[in-house]
C-alpha cells in the first residue's frame, strides 16, 4: 500500500519543476528588461552627443541645409527613443508578470512540500506507535509476532 506522502511526492516534484521553469522565465525577463534599458540609455546618450556636436558646429556658423539635416536626424533619434521607451515598458510588464508567476509557483511548491512533510511526520508517528505496540505485545507474551 502506497503512503499518502509517497502519492503526493510526484505532485510536489511537478510543482517544483514548474517553479524552476517560472524562475528561469523571470530571470530571462530580467535580462531582457536590462537589455532594453541599456538600449534606451545608449540612444539617449547618442542624442546628447549629437546635440553637443550640433551646438558646437552651430557656434562656429552653419549652413541652413546642415541645420535641417541635424534637425531631421534628431527627430529620427527622438522617434527611436520613443519606440525604445515602449519596448522598455513592454519588457517591464513582462518582467512583472513573470515575477508574479514565479512567486505563485514558489508558494504552491512550498505549500505542497509542507503537506508532504506533515504526511511523513504523521506516517512516522503511526509507524513508531505500531512498533511500540508490537514490542509491548512481544514483551507481554514473551515471543515475537509475525
Amino acid at each position: 500500500m502506497m503512503t499518502s506522502s509517497a502519492r503526493l511526492k510526484p505532485v510536489h516534484g511537478f510543482a517544483e519543476r514548474k517553479e524552476q521553469d517560472a524562475a528561469r522565465a523571470f530571470g530571462e525577463s530580467q535580462q531582457k528588461l536590462q537589455s532594453e534599458s541599456d538600449k534606451l540609455e545608449q540612444l539617449r546618450h547618442y542624442r546628447r552627443e549629437y546635440m553637443e556636436r550640433f551646438h558646437s558646429v552651430a557656434r562656429q556658423g552653419i549652413q541652413a541645409r546642415r541645420v535641417l539635416d541635424y534637425q531631421a536626424f534628431i527627430a529620427k533619434l527622438d522617434e527611436a527613443i520613443g519606440e525604445q521607451e515602449k519596448m522598455l515598458g513592454y519588457a517591464r510588464e513582462t518582467s512583472h508578470r513573470a515575477k508574479d508567476q514565479w512567486m505563485e509557483k514558489q508558494s504552491r511548491s512550498k505549500a505542497l512540500g509542507k503537506v508532504v512533510e506533515r504526511h511523513q511526520v504523521r506516517e512516522r508517528q503511526e509507524m513508531d506507535k505500531r512498533e511500540q505496540r508490537e514490542q509491548d505485545e512481544r514483551s507481554q507474551h514473551g515471543r515475537p509476532l509475525h
